[in-house]
């Protein structure tokens, strides 16, 4: 299926099942749809469940002037928008979850909860360095090597899915991996801004690969924050041991509907 956004561009989506609540997921730079499958199909029996190409990714048109974290975010507005979609829950699986804070922070009456995996969201000093170290290594002309090198960080030696990254991640021209770390470091000057403006349920589950976010900072920032952390995965948990993380979300989603109902009955 595909929607044609305001300035032109079709993207591509996927949807399954019937009924509330709608989730929506999100992928990563360098991902596709195939990202978050394990997640989709299990949603889709509980829900509605939307699984989407960003603009310039997969089966998405792929424009000349590539998205930043803001337009990404719209996007998914507009899709909601366009399918009359109300109270969505959004899931982002790394730079897809900076797109679930900032959809939150800049609709904040769109999404019902947001859940970020493996997400970059308020980098560490430490992993801001690394990310700075790999954006330099993707502008040279050995940016291959720098890709692989990446790969070969995030993922665990006993990954099963390795390969199918190194499939998309390798599709990716270098121009656009260049435009999407760029995005990433842009958005994470605002980054506090926008996680301090989000007052929903937020899910933040974290792999066994390394820490992409200040945990303490975003708990300060976010008391409703709740984390968890797969074991047995690198940065792709989402297909290593999607049965981990589907139990996570399924977990926060059912926690959510019991506190919403217990508050309508106190209301009552």
């Amino acid at each position: 299926m595909e929607i044609t956004l305001p300035d032109q561009i079709k993207l591509h989506f996927d949807k399954a099942g019937l009924g509330n609540p709608t989730f929506i997921f999100i992928h990563g730079g360098g991902a596709d749809t195939s990202h978050l499958a394990p997640q989709f199909y299990f949603f889709a029996r509980r829900g509605t469940a939307i699984n989407l190409d960003l603009r310039g990714y997969g089966k998405s048109d792929k424009p000349m002037k590539y998205g930043t974290i803001a337009q990404y975010a719209d996007d998914i507005a507009y899709l909601c928008r366009q399918l009359e979609i109300t109270s969505p829950i959004i899931i982002g699986h790394s730079m897809g979850g900076m797109v679930a804070v900032e959809l939150a922070a800049k609709h904040p009456m769109l999404p019902t909860a947001i859940v970020l995996i493996s997400s970059g969201v308020l980098f560490p000093k430490a992993a801001l360095e690394d990310e700075e170290k790999v954006l330099r290594g993707l502008r040279s002309v050995t940016y291959r090597t720098a890709i692989q090198a990446l790969i070969d960080q995030i993922c665990l030696p006993s990954d099963r899915f390795k390969s199918h990254v190194e499939r998309t991640f390798f599709a990716i021209p270098q121009e656009q991996w260049v435009a999407h770390f760029e995005a990433m470091f842009a958005w994470d000057k605002v980054a506090r801004e926008r996680v301090s403006a989000c007052k929903l349920p937020i899910l933040y589950i974290e792999d066994g690969g390394g820490c992409y976010s200040d945990l303490p900072l975003f708990s300060s920032l976010c008391p409703q924050l709740v984390i968890g952390k797969t074991v047995g995965s690198g940065h792709f948990a989402t297909l290593e041991v999607p049965e981990q993380v589907n139990s996570m979300i399924d977990d926060f989603v059912k926690l959510i509907q019991n506190l919403s109902k217990n508050a309508c009955n106190t209301a009552g």
